[in-house]
């Protein structure tokens, strides 16, 4: 198999965070290999060359995503660090004549364009049909 290993998953990962720079605590970050059952994230890699990004939390799995391309992989971990961070932010710059999505999801797109422009296209999208249904309240 010539897929990359969980380790470089994992170094990547943490090379990209560093185009953030900002602070989050391991917590925040998925476990390599070793599920925690505590709904945060766990990278796996199958015998036949897919990485899975799984959530487990006291026994059920809330999540199970599947892909061979890296790159999706990698959106998929840094949607979750980014929101994390976005709602944060968010919560210290909060003005309440505003709708706080206005600030959470500029902020969110912010952080993913410093890792992939692309990226910032995917989730500027999908805030666009988030908003489409629940429209900005104020």
């Amino acid at each position: 198999m010539n897929k990359t290993s969980l380790i470089k998953i994992q170094k990547i990962v943490n090379e990209l965070f560093e185009k953030l720079k900002c602070k989050l605590s391991e917590n925040s970050f998925p476990t390599y290999g070793k599920q925690e059952d505590c709904a945060r994230p766990n990278i796996e890699i199958d015998d036949i060359g897919y990485y899975h990004y799984i959530t487990m939390e006291r026994g059920q799995e809330l999540e199970n995503k599947k892909t061979r391309d890296l790159n999706e992989l990698l959106y998929w971990i840094f949607e979750v660090i980014t929101l994390e961070i976005a709602l944060d932010y968010e919560m210290k710059n909060r003005d309440e004549k505003l709708d706080g999505r206005r600030i959470w999801f500029s902020k969110q797109e912010e952080l993913l364009g410093l890792i992939d422009n692309e990226w910032k296209r995917k989730k500027s999208l999908d805030h666009s049909k988030i908003l489409i249904e629940y429209p900005f309240s104020k």
